[in-house]
């Protein structure tokens, strides 16, 4: 099948030409946070580093935290922090928008898509054969493609979910009874955290400190490993094209 064979060939380029639109912006606003930020609480006896992913790098919190946080407080004192941090990270982002979202919105009511000039489509004709050769060797149901592909959009709203949950406070006490410390995560991105106050108020700080940084910045349970969200778009892109290949042949 060569790219032109393709059902509704241009449907489908101007609606990637739309993507890609939207995709630059918010690469562009993306690229204005810094590469991470360090907060502390106002007390001085928390620290977190968070990565513009919302990914946690480094957590601390000082021996003598007792005498400035109660335990009752510990959790939510550690969510609140970790909502600062998000806050910090996408002012900047948020700044870039507000800013430039309107005059976006505008360049692309006034866009007429046209499949002879489209960059997305140039750089997609450039890419095809090597594109479709892959995609030939998609052996995935173009059923279990479209699930795929359905499953990949859920994901990547619910990252989007993730951010703006960060300041929704601390986790539920009731929902992790006899657990020690918890964090309440979408996308593997922590968004609130719990501890046991009993816990807290007796354990030795060593083993309280060591806890506490492993539920933060370790994974917990969670896939280190994860393919990034572009890399996994660009498989299931060629999972749908080569199952629109044997529909056509």
């Amino acid at each position: 099948m060569s790219l032109p064979q393709i059902p509704d060939l241009d449907g489908l380029m101007e609606a990637f030409d739309q993507i890609s639109a939207l995709t630059d912006l918010m690469a562009e606003a993306q690229a204005q946070a810094p590469d991470s930020v360090t907060v502390e609480d106002s007390t001085q006896s928390l620290e977190l580093t968070m990565l513009n992913d919302g990914t946690i790098e480094d957590f601390h919190i000082e021996s003598d935290w007792r005498d400035n946080i109660d335990p009752e407080d510990l959790g939510a004192s550690i969510t609140a922090l970790i909502g600062d941090a998000n806050t910090e990270l996408l002012s900047a982002s948020g700044t870039f928008l507000e800013e430039n979202y309107e005059d976006w919105q505008e360049e692309q009511e006034e866009h007429e898509f046209n499949s002879l000039t489209s960059p997305v489509v140039q750089q997609t004709r450039q890419d095809a054969d090597e594109i479709l050769e892959r995609a030939s060797g998609q052996m995935v149901p173009l059923d279990d493609s479209l699930a795929e592909a359905f499953s990949f959009v859920d994901d990547a709203l619910a990252k989007a979910r993730a951010f703006a949950a960060m300041n929704e406070g601390a986790a539920s006490d009731e929902d992790h009874v006899g657990e020690e410390v918890w964090c309440e995560r979408t996308a593997g991105i922590v968004t609130s955290v719990g501890v046991d106050p009993a816990w807290a108020a007796a354990t030795p700080y060593p083993v309280l400190r060591s806890r506490l940084f492993d539920a933060l910045v370790g994974q917990d349970g969670e896939d280190s490993d994860q393919e990034s969200f572009a890399q996994r778009g660009e498989a299931i892109t060629e999972q749908l094209l080569g199952g629109l290949s044997r529909d056509v042949d």
